[in-house]
């Protein structure tokens, strides 16, 4: 039986408390053991169709940190290599030291290049450049992205002079 709530003339009710209303007839028929069962098979597809979307979407932002963290070993090596070139020292296997310390194996797909360009105050500047590509993978396909960097460094000399001439 029902209990029922008496209204006054604004409608709220009497102090009496009220029933919550039942269940539909279907609804009523299910014991909350099965509901609960249902319930637990909902949370299972719904994990089945999101779990896919989030691996993939991890995947991808670890290929993004793996590119990035090439492109950084890049440009460390290059100004590295630009370092040791102007002290006198071989900046290209400078370079490719870094490069392999910092890739590994995958350090050898790009090519270092050293060169000697006259500067804009007459002085000499050393180059050291890298280029390659790099693989990214998405999905099941590899896509070979450009890899390049370049460094400059002008070299500083002292040109001696009497002891007291200009320049001093």
């Amino acid at each position: 039986m029902r209990a029922r709530a008496s209204a006054d003339a604004d409608g709220a009710t009497a102090g009496v408390a009220v029933p919550r209303p039942r269940p539909s007839g279907r609804e009523e028929r299910r014991p909350r053991r099965l509901r609960r069962q249902v319930e637990r098979g909902q949370a299972l597809v719904e994990t089945a169709l999101a779990f896919p979307i989030l691996v993939l979407a991890a995947y991808a932002m670890v290929q993004v940190v793996l590119y990035v963290h090439a492109r950084t070993v890049v440009v460390a090596a290059v100004q590295e290599g630009a370092r040791a070139a102007v002290t006198g020292g071989d900046g290209m296997g400078r370079a490719r030291e870094v490069l392999q310390a910092g890739l590994g194996p995958s350090g050898r797909r790009l090519f270092v290049n050293t060169r000697i360009e006259l500067g804009a105050t007459g002085g000499e500047a050393w180059v050291v450049s890298a280029d390659g590509t790099w693989p990214v993978h998405v999905g099941l396909t590899r896509i070979e992205v450009p890899l390049r960097a370049e460094a400059r460094v002008s070299g500083e000399f002292f040109r001696g002079g009497p002891p007291g001439g200009p320049g001093r």
